[in-house]
């Protein structure tokens, strides 16, 4: 329906490509296992969010560290598209991106560091640290006491995959 004069009063915002809103979706971490020969819980999770992400959506919003990063998760999700009837130009992704003003270089570093630091929760602590050291983490209680062993959880993993007792 058009106003008096076939103006665009009372309009915001043109019809979609689609015909419909757009569809949004939050993306995954880039956490992979790290164990070819058993993956963990973790990894199978984050496929099928990926496998979630593939499916409807028409935008998603994500939060990589790095271009590379990016651009893996982009290749692996559109990748996913073909069997769901869709093409690669049907999904956009779109990266998160922090911007963090300072007089200099230095001062604005300093200050997302100290942004960083504010974001942490016991919420989001494994989950970043699966991120950033590839290890699937949720075994660990964010909020008690850390443990006193010197194993890693992947050092863990290759133990039992190995057979060795310890």
């Amino acid at each position: 329906m058009s106003p008096p004069g076939g103006g665009t009063a009372g309009r915001t915002t043109p019809r979609s490509a689609t015909g419909r809103p757009a569809a949004s979706s939050t993306g995954t971490s880039s956490t992979t296992s790290t164990s070819p020969a058993a993956p963990s819980p973790s990894a199978a999770l984050h496929r099928a969010r990926r496998e979630s992400a593939a499916s409807a959506p028409d935008v998603i919003f994500t939060r990589h560290s790095g271009l590379e990063a990016v651009r893996a998760f982009s290749a692996d999700v559109k990748g996913l598209l073909a069997a769901y009837g869709r093409r690669p130009a049907d999904l956009k992704i779109m990266p998160g991106v922090t911007f963090v003003p300072g007089d200099t270089a230095a001062e604005a570093q300093e200050q997302a560091a100290e942004i960083r630091r504010q974001q942490v929760s016991p919420q989001n602590a494994l989950p970043a640290a699966e991120q950033i050291w590839g290890a699937e983490l949720s075994s660990y209680d964010p909020t008690g006491r850390c443990r006193t062993s010197t194993r890693t959880p992947a050092a863990s993993r290759r133990r039992a995959a190995s057979g060795s007792p310890t």
